[in-house]
């Protein structure tokens, strides 16, 4: 498991959100810490983005959001991850600001939000935020 407490993580996961080098740069990192995110995201889930494995068990639902909010475990290297998926009856949160609905996850360990676009392996971002339309 990948640590990001000790103060040498934490200073260097400090990102000015509007300095498109420094989120770039953590892009590039991103990817070569999780190299499975795309097929995490494009499987909605089901495979660690971490190792790879679609040995992942659902860990919990939220009851109140059933379907927008579900938390996986990798039965084979241990990773945690939560998956949020907005409802898109909400578009108008959304709509004026972000050109299309969005998945975003939330790897445990790691301290910023992953968005992509819903059933896909396209990236659409990070943020400090669950949505990006939230900063």
């Amino acid at each position: 498991m990948i640590d990001y407490d000790d103060d040498a993580n934490s200073r260097s996961l400090r990102i000015d959100w509007e300095n498109r080098e420094q989120v770039e740069t953590e892009t590039r990192r991103l990817f070569e810490i999780f190299p499975h995110l795309p097929e995490c995201a494009s499987s909605d889930g089901g495979k660690c983005p971490r190792c790879g494995s679609s040995q992942v068990k659902p860990v919990e639902r939220e009851k109140h959001l059933p379907g927008h909010i579900r938390s996986f475990h990798c039965q084979d290297c241990g990773q945690g991850y939560t998956r949020y998926h907005v409802d898109p009856e909400h578009e108008e949160k959304w709509g004026p600001t972000w050109h299309s609905n969005v998945i975003s996850f939330q790897i445990e360990g790691y301290p910023h939000y992953l968005y992509f676009k819903p059933g896909t392996h396209i990236f659409e971002g990070l943020g400090p935020d669950v949505f990006p339309w939230e900063r």
